[in-house]
């Protein structure tokens, strides 16, 4: 697994179906949409699951704790269900 910015995508080795873009704010989804990368979405930032999903988010996790307890369950090649 790499860590890579977006803005680092360009130079870096991987495609964009090679990556996860995880973020907290509706912000986040909508970037990440744009550069054509999947996004998952922490509720931790403040916003609702469905205001992270309208802009994208195919995945929602409480928070980094979440997510990474269920590390082995992201969506890395489809969509899943929302945890709220």
């Amino acid at each position: 697994m790499k860590f890579v910015k977006v803005r680092e995508l360009p130079c870096a080795a991987v495609a964009p179906d090679e990556v996860l873009n995880i973020g907290d704010t509706p912000y986040d989804a909508q970037a990440a949409v744009k550069a054509q990368l999947r996004t998952v979405g922490l509720l931790c930032g403040g916003w609702s699951g469905e205001d992270l999903r309208a802009a994208g988010c195919i995945a929602i996790y409480r928070d980094a704790a979440d997510l990474f307890a269920r590390y082995n369950d992201l969506p890395l090649s489809g969509v899943n269900e929302a945890t709220e």
